[in-house]
């Protein structure tokens, strides 16, 4: 797993291990977090390093750590699509993208 993530340019996961490969080998990534429990806030788990972006709005029902969520994971989809491409266009502009042409489509036209 780590080779396959070294050689991505970009991971977009959840708070999951895989993140701290990702980031641990290089590799920009965006991770998205629901809950805010204290024992698994993005604060305290978030992969280290400044090739990374978490996602996570505050609901009030953060303290959640039920895999079969009452709120119907509100906190997750509190993130938007919107939210996710802003995080990929931060890091195609932040120049710590390993390969800036991931970002350009076929018609040679650059996303935004």
């Amino acid at each position: 797993m780590a080779e396959l993530l070294r050689r991505s340019i970009l991971f977009i996961t959840n708070d999951s291990g895989p993140s701290h490969v990702a980031s641990a080998v290089g590799t920009n990534c965006v991770v998205i977090f629901g809950r805010n429990d204290a024992g698994l806030s993005p604060v305290r788990w978030r992969p280290l390093g400044a090739n990374n972006i978490v996602l996570h709005k505050n609901i009030d029902c953060l303290k959640c750590l039920a895999h079969n969520c009452d709120k119907n994971f509100a906190c997750l989809k509190a993130i938007t699509v919107e939210d996710v491409m802003k995080a990929v266009t931060v890091i195609e502009h932040s120049g710590t993208a390993k390969n800036k042409s991931i970002f350009q489509g076929k018609d040679g036209a650059r996303g935004k």
